[in-house]
């Protein structure tokens, strides 16, 4: 994942102490067994007194040096190891915290300052200026507030997701829309998804019919995660990775190629490159532009919200589309997945932000970003959605959605397409 512009990447156990010697000191006292006991009851008492009181200077001598090392192993843990003690207490709160035993909001301040540092350790943040942290500080105490919230509601719902601190726990919510959420609705939906004329059905391959799960991810019809960094492309990206995997599933490339984004961030003149777009717009653009390069000739350069202007070139596009259609209802998308192939999806998303694992249930209400359904299971009841905010996010990339139940408005608008070779 690529880092926001305010930050920049540069790429236990407890201390103890000894008891040995304590021990030692103290194992004088039980030297003497029952029948040395016995012989001194036998003796005449000058000589019992004597013993006793030789007994007594060893107790005595015992007990002080036995204190002495007490001491000694105290003032080590105050002045050599209070702070790792205190170390190790706060790290444990705070695993508390990440395992959902208590709630972000019940650490101190030094905890969140202390989870604060282990995440610009983790995700290699470097900030241009003491301002700029203090400022991802702030946004940071406010994300834990919403992981809070947000398993509280997944817990309310019945889901599995489990909420934490991720690679955007710096970001404020407008930063993290204006980055990563890209979906721009058209203005009138029905007449954009019919500019192309020449419809037909995707090609279907030969699987189970009675078939609960599938992933085409794993079996190779998609291309790797990609990170669309601080630009909100995911538009383009889900459009793109819509047509590559049909085209795979076709028969007209594999997934040892990829094509471009960059190509429809940059040339796509009916949407607004890092600052939005639709994916049925994208379809067009690819259908009346003639396709698309691949991604070795046009690589993607938009990591930092520059959208770069068109450098097409035909003589190397590789696949374009005859056009594009859409699903209109859950049952209709999960037969799809099984029996056909992925679906791009436009969904609501800001609430991923802090999404770790799990199936989750729960959502924000704006539809605002587009991804690809890559797979399902009907008997677990969750739908495989590959995302592009790379791989450091959810399950390398991943996230799981329950199904029958529209989350995240997933019906909104899934889509694929009619390919062709150029």
């Amino acid at each position: 994942m690529k880092e926001n512009p305010l930050v920049s990447n540069n790429s236990d156990s407890y201390d103890k102490y000894d008891n040995n010697s304590y021990n030692d000191n103290m194992n004088l006292l039980d030297s003497d067994n029952d029948s040395n006991n016995r012989l001194f009851i036998n003796k005449d008492d000058q000589f019992s007194n004597n013993i006793l009181k030789y007994r007594s200077s060893l107790i005595i001598m015992a007990l002080l040096s036995a204190a002495g090392l007490l001491a000694m192993s105290i003032n080590t843990i105050d002045y050599t190891s209070r702070s790792s003690w205190s170390n190790k207490i706060l790290k444990s709160r705070i695993s508390l915290a990440k395992n959902g035993i208590i709630d972000y909001s019940e650490l101190s301040s030094s905890e969140k300052s202390e989870l604060f540092n282990d995440f610009k350790k983790k995700y290699k943040k470097d900030y241009k200026t003491d301002h700029l942290e203090e400022k991802g500080f702030e946004n940071f105490k406010d994300f834990l507030k919403k992981v809070d919230k947000r398993n509280k509601e997944e817990a309310k719902e019945g889901g599995s997701a489990i909420h934490g601190v991720t690679i955007f726990a710096d970001l404020s919510d407008d930063d993290f829309a204006d980055a990563y959420l890209g979906f721009r609705e058209t203005e009138d939906r029905k007449l954009k998804r019919r500019i192309l004329k020449n419809k037909s059905k995707s090609k279907s391959t030969n699987r189970d019919k009675d078939k609960t799960y599938t992933n085409w991810a794993e079996d190779g019809y998609t291309t790797d995660v990609r990170d669309q960094g601080y630009c909100g492309s995911c538009w383009a990206i889900s459009a793109v990775e819509q047509v590559e995997s049909d085209a795979m599933i076709s028969g007209l490339m594999t997934n040892k190629e990829s094509l471009s984004v960059q190509q429809v961030v940059s040339c796509d003149k009916n949407d607004y490159g890092c600052s939005g777009g639709n994916t049925e717009t994208a379809y067009t653009y690819i259908g009346k532009t003639g396709g698309l390069e691949l991604e070795s000739s046009y690589p993607y350069t938009s990591y930092y919200d520059v959208s770069g202007s068109c450098k097409s070139n035909d003589q190397k596009m590789k696949i374009s589309i005859h056009g594009y259609h859409t699903i209109d209802s859950e049952d209709a998308m999960e037969e799809h997945v099984l029996k056909k192939g992925p679906l791009s999806v436009c969904i609501a998303a800001s609430s991923w932000a802090s999404y770790q694992s799990g199936v989750m249930s729960s959502c924000d209400k704006q539809v605002d970003h587009c991804v690809q359904v890559v797979g399902v299971d009907t008997d677990n009841e969750y739908w495989i959605v590959r995302n592009s905010w790379g791989t450091e996010w959810g399950d390398k990339g991943y996230i799981y959605l329950k199904t029958g139940q529209n989350t995240c408005y997933i019906t909104y608008d899934p889509t694929y397409t009619s390919v062709k070779a150029v």
